[in-house]
């Protein structure tokens, strides 16, 4: 009897396809994630410019005064800041006071909402050509007045070496004299006097 020489014909090459297939995938995956990536750090730059901008617009907010063009100065600082972290003016959203969270209406608080794009490069062969980046901060005005028992302290100036050695600001804390720093009087000429 003779045994034929071919057992399974038809299946060579087979693993150089499904290599080649496992190969296109995997670089899928590696593109998708890198394009996550970058949208992840375009949020994270949005956030930082949105906090920036939400900052200095309630400082210009606090330092009007009764100035009739405060909320537009504010929301022009919260602008100007946004675009100095590198934020397109048109993305950048102020609303004082707030339109959402547990600030809205508070004519007190500043939000700032900035809504951008993060262009997708690996993703366009899953025909996705951009992923939608939305940020939001808010940054309230508020006194002091409700805190007791807080004191402002001050390390007294001839304690401190301007030569790289460090100032002790506290000894121990059984003896709370020993130690070289002050409390300091807020709008008057020291807690000594």
């Amino acid at each position: 009897m003779k045994l034929p020489i071919r057992l399974m014909g038809g299946e060579a090459g087979q693993s150089l396809i499904l290599s080649a297939l496992l190969i296109a995938l995997l670089a899928g995956i590696v593109g998708l994630t890198a394009d996550i990536g970058l949208a992840f750090r375009e949020k994270a730059n949005a956030q930082g410019a949105a906090d920036a901008a939400v900052l200095a617009s309630v400082q210009t907010l606090a330092e009007a005064d009764g100035d009739p063009q405060a909320e537009q100065n504010a929301t022009d600082e919260a602008v100007e800041f946004a675009e100095a972290n590198g934020v397109d003016a048109s993305e950048v959203t102020v609303n004082i006071p707030p339109t959402s969270g547990a600030s809205v209406g508070n004519s007190d608080c500043v939000e700032v909402v900035i809504a951008t794009d993060s262009q997708a490069f690996f993703a366009r062969a899953l025909e996705f050509e951009l992923f939608s980046v939305s940020v939001r901060a808010v940054a309230c005005m508020d006194s002091m007045d409700p805190f007791t028992g807080l004191m402002p302290w001050a390390v007294l100036e001839d304690a401190i070496q301007y030569n790289g050695t460090p100032t002790v600001i506290k000894y121990d804390s059984n003896n709370g004299s020993n130690g070289n720093y002050g409390a300091l009087r807020l709008f008057g000429n020291g807690s000594n006097n």
